[in-house]
């Protein structure tokens, strides 16, 4: 069972159950799904699924946390950056995920300005390869 504490660097806005996930996810070095989630913060009152996917969603939506699409797993946020706007490392060999400074996608994605029935609203990229430690 995972221990840790409430950090002085979770944003006031959340609420306790967010908090909890939010320092949870800022303590792990690699991404955790869901149910991770949940085995880690079983203790403190959130027993079901739908519970953890509720505050999940509130905290994507308000950009403390990240989903890793090709693991299906979550990370907090550690850059200032627009909602909807990351970019994270993967590392095949260790799982070691970390969220990285990127440019404003912005320019690249103006081609969709011509596109009459297509408008992005979020951009995701993952890159994977090998961390310093495993290369």
């Amino acid at each position: 069972m995972a221990v840790f504490e409430l950090s002085n660097l979770v944003p006031t806005s959340l609420t306790a159950r967010q908090k909890l996930i939010y320092d949870f996810l800022r303590q792990e070095k690699t991404a955790q799904s869901a149910y991770d989630i949940l085995d880690a913060v079983r203790d403190h009152g959130i027993r079901a699924p739908s519970q953890i996917y509720r505050e999940l969603n509130k905290l994507l939506d308000g950009g403390f946390v990240h989903k890793v699409e090709s693991l299906n797993a979550f990370i907090a946020c550690r850059q200032n950056h627009d909602i909807g706007q990351s970019v994270v490392t993967i590392c095949n060999s260790c799982g070691l995920v970390k969220e990285i400074s990127a440019p404003d996608f912005s320019g690249y994605f103006d081609t969709f300005d011509n596109l009459d029935d297509f408008s992005p609203q979020e951009v995701t990229v993952e890159v994977k390869g090998s961390c310093s430690v495993c290369n």
